[in-house]
């Protein structure tokens, strides 16, 4: 007789169950975290690096700027010779161009204030001295002086005019063998006559005998920081630069071109003598270019000495006991700390004035 069958089991469903699903929750949530946790790292990483990447273009853009113009200041200054030596000027001719008046001397600096705020840079050169169209080849050079040998009204007769154009600032001075200190003038030329004579605006204080020398494209350029920006008279040239620092680098005298000290533009050095002047032979410049990214933390901290071996924090330079480095005030921002700095140092040799002293 057969078996009956067994009635079978009912099935059972399987699956996850409240625990399990809590497990893979809060693994879930393990995992999130430390993934957002590695982009947040990774991201501050990025921009701590992006902002550090654009102090250093911009420092070094600023930096470029200044060192190009200043170890040119001076270019087309009349050069030295047994006669005429225009650094010798007393006192420093001025002449008017636009809203401010603007003398021979090669470069000078104005000094921040005890604080530590921001210097400003002064050069003067020709800088838009090119050869115009249709111009004598003989007419580009500039600079060297001639002599005055007649003078009818605003008519002046020189051995030649063929370093001078229309719109030109000329400068005329007594002859050093005349006087140790000449006494010299600042024009304008007018228009040209010939090849041996020039109209200048003015007459006043010319004599014959005296030099006279072409100055083309003579002007004025300052270098300032003003609002976290290197400006260039009014003309932004670098953002985030947040402090310009600058010294004299100065001889014993003015026939020797070895520095001896570095000084501040302070004191006597505010505002040097004419003998003093020609003792000034190099700038030593900081530039200090900021990173644009607020940190969270403290990351800076200022200058831990001025005049002792390897200070540590934003400095300048090196200093020592007698010629300490600059202070770098930034503490005008109260969250200072908190921002990145890149500080470029160096120091640019005044070519210019090296030449003539050398002809002393």
């Amino acid at each position: 007789m057969p078996t009956p069958p067994r009635p079978s089991k009912p099935h059972t469903q399987s699956g996850f169950g409240l625990t399990e699903v809590l497990v893979g929750l809060m693994i879930g949530m393990f995992t999130m975290l430390a993934v957002m946790n590695v982009m947040a790292s990774f991201e501050g990483q990025k921009r701590t690096t992006s902002g550090t990447a654009d102090a250093q273009t911009n420092g070094s853009i600023a930096l470029y700027t200044l060192q190009r113009n200043i170890q040119a200041a001076g270019f087309d200054l009349p050069t030295y010779n047994a006669i005429f030596r225009p650094l010798n000027c007393t006192p420093e001719p001025l002449i008017a161009q636009g809203a401010i008046n603007i003398g021979i001397y090669p470069v000078f600096i104005t000094d921040g204030g005890a604080g530590g705020a921001s210097d400003t840079i002064t050069v003067l050169g020709s800088y838009n001295s090119a050869l115009v169209p249709g111009e004598d080849i003989g007419q580009a050079t500039s600079g060297v002086p001639t002599r005055i040998t007649g003078i009818a009204g605003s008519d002046v007769s020189l051995t030649n005019n063929y370093a001078c154009r229309v719109g030109d600032i000329v400068l005329t001075m007594q002859s050093s063998q005349i006087s140790p200190t000449p006494a010299c003038t600042l024009k304008t030329v007018t228009a040209l006559i010939g090849t041996t004579q020039v109209t200048l605006d003015d007459t006043t204080g010319i004599s014959v005998g005296d030099g006279l020398s072409c100055m083309r494209g003579w002007t004025q350029r300052a270098y300032s920081v003003v609002n976290n920006t290197l400006l260039e008279n009014a003309t932004p040239i670098a953002s985030d630069i947040v402090s310009l620092q600058a010294q004299y680098g100065i001889s014993a005298v003015a026939a020797d071109n070895q520095i001896a000290n570095w000084v501040d533009a302070t004191g006597a050095w505010a505002a040097p003598s004419v003998d003093d002047r020609k003792r000034i032979k190099a700038i030593r410049l900081a530039v200090i270019a900021r990173s644009n990214l607020l940190e969270r933390d403290p990351v800076s901290q200022a200058c831990s000495s001025l005049n002792t071996p390897a200070p540590t924090g934003v400095c300048a330079w090196v200093g020592t006991a007698t010629d300490p480095a600059p202070n770098l005030a930034l503490d005008n921002n109260a969250a200072w700390t908190r921002y990145r700095y890149r500080v470029f140092e160096t120091i640019m040799p005044l070519r210019n004035i090296i030449t003539n002293m050398n002809t002393i």
